[in-house]
């Protein structure tokens, strides 16, 4: 079963556990000489794979309680992989927070990724041009430039995942998830999250 992943600028596939990526400028869809069972948040590329008969779309099998009309794909397939209560953090460009209580979608809310913080900062000034340190302690004020901003950077969105996780399961995916780990001892690292979440939407729809 090949899965793909299709966001604005990438397509990600899985196949038996192996992750490869192609930019979405370069990638030739003809290429695909077997089935293909997507999702995708870039309207162009949707547009296009609605002529080619090996690309399945999975949107028309999502069914989630609560969900609101803008809510993106991923997301929605993300919530959906949980078993149970749970909240889904995927750190990647943007960090996306999602919430289910009781099956139902609760709601959630999106962060600049830590790439984008970083280069925010930059652009303010050049004295706060710094990587941000994931080690940094954040039981308590920051006293050097450097740890001030990553500490501006962290903080916030890592306290706010601890109480909304405080009585869940905290699944942490996406690229920068390592990183936030580090802060977050109670979350799964689930790299193939999102691949996960639609081979069970795929497997409750035939069942």
């Amino acid at each position: 079963m090949l899965l793909c992943d299709i966001g604005n600028s990438s397509f990600a596939f899985y196949d038996q556990g192996r992750v490869t990526t192609h930019l979405v400028k370069d990638f030739d869809i003809d290429s695909v000489r077997s089935d293909v069972y997507y999702i995708c948040v870039n309207p162009e590329v949707s547009e296009i794979l609605k002529s080619h008969p090996l690309w399945h779309d999975l949107k028309p099998m999502i069914k989630l309680t609560g969900s609101y009309e803008t809510l993106g794909v991923d997301r929605q397939v993300a919530v959906l992989g949980l078993e149970g209560d749970g909240v889904v953090v995927d750190a990647g460009s943007a960090i996306t927070v999602d919430i289910v209580t009781d099956g139902s979608y609760q709601g959630g809310f999106i962060y600049p990724g830590f790439r984008a913080m970083q280069q925010a900062f930059a652009q303010i000034s050049s004295k706060l041009d710094y990587l941000l340190n994931f080690e940094v302690t954040l039981d308590k004020i920051a006293t050097n430039s450097q740890d001030a901003i990553s500490y501006g950077a962290i903080a916030p969105i890592v306290t706010q995942i601890k109480q909304l996780s405080e009585d869940k399961r905290l699944i942490l995916t996406g690229g920068d998830a390592p990183l936030l780990a580090k802060h977050l001892k109670n979350a799964s690292l689930q790299p193939h999250w999102l691949f996960h979440a639609m081979g069970k939407i795929m497997n409750s729809h035939k069942g």
